[in-house]
């Protein structure tokens, strides 16, 4: 369901499947080993492009991530295409006012 990736400029972690009441401890323990590594940059990037269905357990676990992030002095980007029912759910909720997001990868290494 996850995986992360230790980049020069950036920590990856990809996010697949659905984030529900069942996997979200997956996507927790994901997020907290990325902030937490001794190799962790100073951007933490979250793809969730193959993510199929985001509930609400998953909307707070990015929350308590973007909350984590700013305490710590990191950045938290979240990768969701446009036109997909993960990015739906966030405009709905109104997180898209909070959470930084971006399309793809290529459009966060942007200089």
């Amino acid at each position: 369901m996850t995986r992360i990736e230790h980049r020069p400029d950036h920590d990856l972690l990809c996010v697949e499947g659905e984030v529900d009441m069942a996997s979200v401890p997956l996507l927790d323990k994901a997020l907290h080993d990325a902030f937490t590594s001794e190799d962790s940059t100073g951007l933490l990037v979250v793809d969730l492009t193959d993510v199929g269905f985001l509930g609400s357990v998953g909307l707070r676990s990015l929350v308590i991530a973007r909350e984590h992030a700013a305490e710590t002095g990191r950045r938290l980007v979240v990768i969701t295409p446009e036109s997909s029912a993960v990015r739906r759910a966030i405009n709905i909720t109104g997180l898209d006012q909070t959470l930084v997001l971006a399309a793809d990868l290529q459009e966060v290494c942007r200089p």
